[in-house]
């Protein structure tokens, strides 16, 4: 269950982390958005934020902006504190930055918290995204905007899935099958327009 496997070894309720992360930059580019810049781990070349960060540059480059604002910090999985601590330097690198995608909700909460102590205010000086529709992010002050994978509609389709598998013969093991979880962009109030 969750992100699709390239290689998958069997049955999968899936969601591609590629395809959430063009969603949520043709999203935030809608709202107005377009000197993004992408917060993700810097040792993670086969992680999701690697697959997020490759489709939104491509997101970014479709739409003829510039996908240069790129911040890499520490050894997934990153948290709190790290969201936090990198704040404060992607703004020095990149000050036009009008909005901040995280490739997860702890690091994206921790954004949120820096810049609240920074004087800078979500959504009208800057906006903040994460991924992963947790309960931090819809409690949060502001809510932040995430990318939805509903994991409801995620626990239905496996538990369909195993019900299919069970009442089926052996060869549901030789037939593998693969549930699509489509996913959305849960706009919230730490982006503009929502």
């Amino acid at each position: 269950m969750g992100e699709r496997p390239e290689e998958p070894i069997g049955h999968t309720v899936e969601f591609s982390n590629r395809d959430a992360a063009v969603e949520m930059t043709r999203a935030f580019i809608g709202l107005g958005y377009q000197d993004i810049t992408f917060l993700a781990e810097a040792d993670g070349d086969k992680t999701r934020g690697a697959a997020q960060q490759s489709r939104w540059r491509a997101a970014m480059n479709a739409a003829g902006l510039s996908f240069h604002r790129l911040s890499q910090h520490g050894k997934p999985p990153l948290s709190i504190e790290d969201g936090a601590a990198v704040t404060p330097r992607l703004l020095d690198r990149f000050p036009d930055t009008d909005c901040i995608f995280c490739f997860s909700y702890m690091p994206a909460f921790g954004a949120l918290s820096a810049l609240r102590l920074a004087g800078r205010v979500v959504p009208d000086d800057i906006g903040v995204v994460g991924f992963g529709n947790f309960e931090v992010s819809r409690f949060a002050s502001p809510s932040i905007s995430t990318v939805t994978a509903d994991p409801r509609r995620i626990g239905c389709a496996t538990g369909q899935l195993l019900a299919e598998i069970f009442a089926e013969s052996d060869d549901a093991e030789q037939n593998p099958k693969h549930l699509p979880v489509q996913v959305q962009a849960g706009l919230r109030d730490s982006t503009k327009g929502k």
